[in-house]
């Protein structure tokens, strides 16, 4: 979870007044450490900015990692002044790479790499366009890249190479009352931000749709797939194909 305030210039976040990364052990539900980003950014890579990705991953040793994009806040945009910012969660040591350098140490393990990859692929597909419907059916729309996400909208996009998966909306659209949402983010349902303000929820990359969704729905509201087709166009068989699951999606869906 993180907790922050930040000035924000159109879809880009130029400067933190604070951000902070708690960490939580979910067998015992409590409190592990909490990582200041800020701070952390200032020591490390005083002239960059932390663009609020948080990536997660275990390494071959099996030692469990956050990353941290950093970008120019001058140009965020030049791929060549990004570095990412690797930190061990358990130990705390740091490592600052260029954006694409490689090193042993930070090398991630993914277990079920097929069938993470698989399931992530689907969900990025299943969302971006809403080709089967499944968002207009449950209250939702999908983010057509407009500067800022509006009402309703939702965006979902998988961090493939760390294994979890960002959704983000309009402060506007979480749900008044859901146990699920508000039981994994406590602090949430306190949030007194603007209506307008974009929340972002990080999940594990093994989240399915019905996952995502159940999150964002009012208190007792089923997920449904009731009326999904799948098109002709983007069937593996050249066949429309209705869909009562992800799985069924999955099945039918051409990846090209």
């Amino acid at each position: 979870m993180k907790d922050m305030e930040f000035k924000r210039e159109r879809a880009y976040v130029k400067s933190f007044d604070s951000a902070k990364l708690t960490v939580h052990d979910f067998s015992s539900q409590e409190k592990y450490k909490t990582i200041d980003v800020k701070e952390l950014v200032e020591k490390e890579a005083p002239d960059k900015i932390w663009n609020a990705h948080v990536g997660t991953f275990i390494n071959k040793n099996g030692e469990a990692y956050f990353d941290f994009l950093l970008e120019d806040p001058k140009d965020p945009y030049d791929s060549e002044k990004k570095q990412m910012l690797y930190v061990n969660i358990s130990t705390d040591e740091s490592m600052l790479l260029e954006k694409g350098e490689k090193s042993e140490k930070i090398n991630p393990l993914v277990t079920k790499a097929d069938e993470m990859y698989k399931n992530m692929n689907g969900i990025e597909a299943l969302f971006s366009k809403d080709e089967i419907g499944l968002l207009e059916q449950n209250g939702f729309s999908y983010f057509n890249e407009n500067d800022k996400l509006d009402m309703g909208e939702i965006w979902v996009y998988p961090e493939k190479p760390f294994g979890s998966i960002g959704v983000q909306l309009a402060k506007a659209t979480l749900p008044k009352e859901n146990n699920k949402l508000y039981g994994e983010f406590p602090r949430l349902k306190d949030y007194e931000g603007k209506e307008n303000d974009i929340v972002t929820l990080y999940l594990a990359g093994n989240s399915s749709p019905e996952d995502i969704l159940s999150l964002l729905t009012e208190a007792g509201k089923e997920v449904t797939y009731d009326r999904c087709v799948l098109s002709a166009e983007n069937s593996i068989d050249g066949q429309e194909h209705a869909i009562h699951s992800f799985d069924e999606y999955l099945q039918w869906k051409e990846f090209k």
